[in-house]
């Protein structure tokens, strides 16, 4: 399979892309990037997040 391993479950996927964004998710593997000092994620649209 191409594109994104967890895409088949990815809530981001299933209800906030666009059929574009979706497309690059089916088309293109995410390489990891850093979210901060120690985490990183392997998705073409992560975005860090403060939890309280």
């Amino acid at each position: 399979p191409t594109g994104c391993r967890f895409r088949t479950r990815c809530p981001k996927f299933r209800a906030e892309l666009t059929d574009d964004e979706r497309k690059r998710c089916v088309a293109v593997e995410p390489e990891v990037r850093p979210l901060g000092e120690d985490q990183g994620a392997a998705c073409h649209y992560a975005e860090r997040r403060e939890v309280v």
